[in-house]
């Protein structure tokens, strides 16, 4: 694309000088005067084409560097915006477990946060099993989900229920009374900006109880819509 350019340019520069200049004039001349630069051209006629021409090449050559750097940095634009986006990627989905039968968690005379053993996605590893928690790796805007679904005795008056907790405060609660029907469920989305180190999790109120086996009916689920400053929200 340059030398097609360059070709262009020259072809231009040999219309304006009428196609006038003669090489082997040129050639003869510096040879008898043995001028070899540009200020031949203020006295000896014959050589200011070539004087003209190579004042134009110097003024494309810098246009074109210009240009190069100019393209060079526009390109690097979406390339930077790529690599920030697959950087800045998290995702996680987890379930509470993967058994073969029913298998159920609670309850307990105190609240705890349930531990998700099944994972789905952990785009970015901030969801860490071992706690059950995640921690928004960039501040930004996040959207969550909790599923829960439980399948208690009648008998026991037992709730199916969970509370979806951020930096250890209620953010919203899925509570379910268990009826005649015995099974129940529950789900809750919401969408919130969170600062990176904030972290997310659910937790099980005492005497609930949440069931699960491979059909993975209770669910953790959030994902980074976008980074954001904090200060302009």
């Amino acid at each position: 694309m340059k030398a097609v350019v360059l070709l262009c340019l020259l072809h231009a520069l040999f219309a304006v000088t009428g196609g006038r200049f003669n090489w082997s004039t040129l050639s003869g001349s510096n040879q008898q005067s043995g001028v070899q630069d540009e200020s031949g051209c203020d006295f000896q006629p014959e050589i200011c084409g070539c004087c003209m021409m190579r004042r134009q090449m110097a003024r494309m050559e810098s246009f074109m560097n210009h240009a190069v750097e100019e393209l060079k940095e526009e390109l690097s634009y979406p390339q930077r915006d790529l690599r920030d986006k697959k950087t800045l990627r998290s995702v996680f989905s987890v379930a509470l477990n993967n058994e073969e039968q029913l298998t159920c968690l609670g309850p307990f005379r105190d609240s705890r946060i349930i531990l998700y053993e099944h994972v789905h996605i952990n785009l970015g590893g901030s969801f860490d099993v071992t706690t059950g928690v995640f921690t928004a790796p960039f501040p930004g805007v996040y959207s969550f989900s909790v599923t829960v679904y439980g399948n208690p005795p009648p008998e026991g008056g037992l709730m199916t229920c969970a509370s979806l907790m951020i930096n250890g405060h209620v953010m919203t609660s899925l509570p379910e009374k268990t009826s005649q029907d015995r099974e129940d469920s529950s789900t809750v989305v919401i969408t919130i900006f969170l600062e990176g180190g904030d972290e997310v999790f659910v937790i099980l109120p005492e005497e609930c109880v949440v069931c699960d086996d491979e059909r993975h009916m209770n669910s953790f689920t959030g994902y980074l819509i976008y980074t954001r400053p904090a200060e302009i929200v």
